[in-house]
């Protein structure tokens, strides 16, 4: 991997933390932000269990307790983007960027709010490279919703697959990205594993659903699921996006644990149905990155429901090489740095309802 400079394309670490809570994903990745895009290698530093559980009780704590935990998550960060450098043989001076998304601790896009948490200038002194953070919050004073914010990236990956296709990312919420030439739309789908892995943590005491073996052990309930579609969400057209607890997942009281894993999985390939089902044409091919792609139970109903190609996002090649699935958004962040850094757009009237295009970030220098 050559090294870059500032007319060139540069060197960023992506950083992640996403609504389930699971940990830090970071990766590095070169690009000039628009076409030119190279993967570097990466890492998932998984949360402690004691900071998961802070984590999922978040909304109950104390300011003080918050400070705590905003300086607990950036160490972390601090520890991954270590790893990376260590991973890449390079050197701190030798990477131009840091894309730091932060915890989100709350997403309310109906009202255009958002709070991510993360120290940014502790992570630019500790790691002495300059941070990109806060990519959100421009959007929303754009009246946008603040997410997703991926697809950029989505459509530079997927410049030489056939179009129109779709990536789905099922992370704690899924979203999906439509891309037709120069076409981009982009919505939350739905939920995404955090009630299932939330379920499971609470029933069972484990973190996640491992290639979806509960749920094939239970039955899934039709009327829970068909109820459960009738939600507005799923009529109104895109853009849109959820907070990780936009639902009311009460019906699980009553539930085994395995039909509540199933059912749940099911909920989530009907709502990507339903999302699909607003697009302009359906996608040829469904690539699908994020944790859920591992659970085999929802890739299956996927593929029973949807009568297109659903494939792990492994299927796409840049560089020669296939892509990272549980890397997607830590490339992408590291991506949106370098836009954000070039005063190039990162969010777009297509796929956050913001009033215009607008170039997110906010810089703090090392």
């Amino acid at each position: 991997m050559k090294l870059a400079d500032e007319n060139n394309p540069l060197l960023a670490i992506g950083l992640m933390s996403g609504t389930s809570f699971d940990g830090v994903d970071a990766a590095l990745i070169i690009s000039d932000g628009e076409n030119k895009i190279e993967c570097g290698q990466g890492i998932t530093l998984d949360y402690p269990i004691s900071v998961k559980h802070k984590l999922r009780n978040i909304k109950s704590a104390g300011l003080s307790e918050l400070i705590e935990i905003e300086d607990e998550i950036t160490h972390l960060h601090i520890e991954a983007v270590k790893e990376v450098l260590k991973l890449n043989n390079l050197k701190a001076e030798e990477v131009q960027l840091i894309g730091f998304h932060g915890q989100t601790v709350i997403h309310i896009p109906e009202k255009h709010l958002t709070w991510q948490i993360g120290n940014p200038s502790l992570l630019a002194y500790k790691t002495r490279i300059n941070v990109i953070s806060d990519f959100r919050r421009k959007d929303l004073a754009a009246k946008g919703l603040g997410a997703p914010l991926v697809p950029i990236f989505h459509k530079a990956i997927a410049a030489n697959l056939a179009k129109p296709c779709a990536i789905l990312n099922i992370g704690g919420v899924a979203n999906i990205t439509y891309i037709d030439q120069d076409e981009l739309i982009a919505f939350d789908t739905g939920f995404g594993n955090a009630p299932i892995d939330d379920l499971l943590n609470k029933r069972l005491d484990i973190e996640y659903d491992k290639g979806g073996q509960i749920a094939f052990s239970g039955k899934v309930d039709d009327g829970i699921v068909n109820k459960f579609l009738v939600h507005d969400y799923f009529s109104k057209l895109p853009p849109k996006a959820l907070d990780r607890n936009a639902f009311d997942f009460s019906f699980l009281e009553s539930m085994t644990t395995e039909d509540g894993a199933a059912s749940l999985g099911a909920i989530i390939a009907e709502t990507v149905k339903s999302g699909i089902s607003l697009l302009p044409k359906k996608p040829l091919h469904l690539y699908v990155c994020g944790g859920g792609r591992k659970n085999k139970f929802i890739m299956k109903c996927l593929s029973d429901l949807l009568g297109i190609k659903v494939t792990s996002i492994e299927e796409i090649i840049i560089e020669g090489k296939p892509l990272n699935g549980d890397l997607i958004e830590a490339y992408a962040f590291g991506y949106l740095a370098v836009r954000s850094h070039k005063n190039l757009y990162i969010s777009f009237p297509t796929t956050t309802s913001s009033r215009h295009p607008v170039v997110g970030g906010v810089f703090c220098r090392a």
